[in-house]
């Protein structure tokens, strides 16, 4: 049976989506380790999953693991300078930790398929 690895954003929006497919999958016997934030632990667990957290990048499925200085920083934005200061910080920044973290799973974890949201960009 194939491995698969799958990595998603810490956020509901990105992880629910993945639920059902992932669940099919350890529903059709496949071995699924999903990589994300703690936040989504007993979710992923629940479905029969292998969780693995986040290690080298902010796990901002709690905000409260957000630095108090970023947070106040976004609050000063609108608009499209908003969404420029999250799409940096919270999606191209992360790449190289999730990069990172992703191959340290892979050598304890090796698997035949690697899965990704769309923005996950560390999977590339």
């Amino acid at each position: 049976m194939a491995r698969f690895l799958l990595g998603t954003i810490p956020i509901i929006g990105h992880v629910s989506p993945a639920i059902p497919i992932v669940r099919e999958l350890v529903k059709r016997g496949y071995q699924v380790c999903w990589y994300t934030g703690r936040a989504f632990q007993a979710a992923i667990e629940a479905i029969g999953a292998r969780f693995v957290p986040i290690c080298s990048w902010t796990d901002y499925s709690d905000l409260s693991n957000i630095s108090p200085a970023l947070m106040q920083q976004r609050e000063t934005l609108q608009g499209a300078k908003q969404l420029k200061f999250d799409l940096k910080n919270f999606f191209i920044e992360p790449a190289q930790g999730q990069t990172k973290d992703l191959a340290d799973i892979l050598d304890d974890f090796p698997v035949d398929i690697l899965l990704a949201d769309s923005m996950f960009l560390g999977i590339s």
